[in-house]
């Protein structure tokens, strides 16, 4: 999957990946080189650390940075929602590049289960969704500038099947997968404020799915079907996206919008073929 993944991306793409790895091999960083303005620090794209012990408690997410290099996430909305998630980021390497600015990587993990039966009565059987998305960021920070690069894969599962004593036993498998970039630009204004542009493409997706019927026709006579089947969308989903930030002392928010085929939050899966927008909102405190 992994060099599937890479076949797909754009020329510039992998240019700016290969010189941007190229500064792997550089010195420690030296933390009085360069100050970096806090409003470009944005915990869900970047690659930028964030201050040790800071906790962060947002619409869409929460994060506890435990150390310079790991830290704690959860997705708020969806725990809200009676979603079951946890996730990590570890920070893989930061340098100074050529001593005009930073180059950060960090890989960043996360997953989700949700019970299907919690916003209903069945209590015989066991319906859930699992969504794990796992996203390797890479950045360069100089001047004002921020260009992030981000690597996504994205795992969908559903098992939607009835317990064995339903009136109707079947089973249902359903799973999705895709791999998608992100390139992220950002200005900071000052040290509050930046804007940013994303740009964001799904490189592949797939679908595939199993189903089981098991069913009674007449007494003694029983009638088991089987079926699976893929399919792959070919058509890759593009999208644009822009944001203002604010970052305060203890309090942050952003607002923004995608527009073209951006992937539905949290799932990363997107509508093929379908252009349309989606507005973005999130404030966080911060302690």
């Amino acid at each position: 999957m992994m060099m599937h993944f890479f076949k797909q991306l754009p020329i510039p793409v992998i240019i700016i990946f290969i010189l941007m790895s190229s500064h792997l091999s550089a010195q420690n960083p030296q933390s009085d080189l360069q100050h970096i303005p806090q409003s470009i620090h944005l915990e869900t794209e970047t690659a930028l650390t964030s201050p040790v012990k800071e906790l962060r408690i947002g619409i869409w997410d929460a994060t506890y940075q435990i150390s310079s290099r790991f830290n704690l996430k959860m997705w708020t909305a969806p725990s809200l929602l009676k979603i079951f998630n946890f996730g990590f980021r570890f920070n893989l390497f930061q340098t100074n590049v050529f001593k005009t600015g930073r180059f950060f990587s960090n890989l960043d993990f996360h997953y989700a289960s949700i019970n299907l039966n919690a916003y209903g009565n069945q209590k015989n059987s066991d319906k859930r969704i699992n969504i794990i998305p796992i996203f390797f960021n890479l950045g360069w920070f100089f001047e004002r500038i921020y260009l992030g690069l981000s690597l996504r894969f994205y795992t969908v599962e559903g098992d939607l099947s009835s317990s064995a004593d339903a009136d109707l036993p079947f089973g249902t498998v359903l799973a999705s997968s895709n791999q998608q970039l992100k390139l992220q630009l950002g200005y900071a204004m000052s040290e509050r404020w930046s804007i940013w542009a994303f740009y964001h493409q799904v490189l592949h997706q797939s679908y595939q799915g199993s189903a089981y019927l098991n069913a009674e026709i007449s007494p003694g006579i029983n009638i088991e079907a089987y079926g699976q089947g893929k399919i792959q969308a070919q058509k890759n989903g593009k999208a644009l996206g822009f944001r203002l930030v604010r970052k305060g002392d203890w309090f942050d928010f952003q607002i923004g919008f995608d527009r073209g085929q951006p992937p539905i939050y949290v799932t990363g899966l997107f509508l093929s073929n379908q252009t349309y927008t989606l507005p973005y909102l999130d404030f966080s405190f911060k302690f």
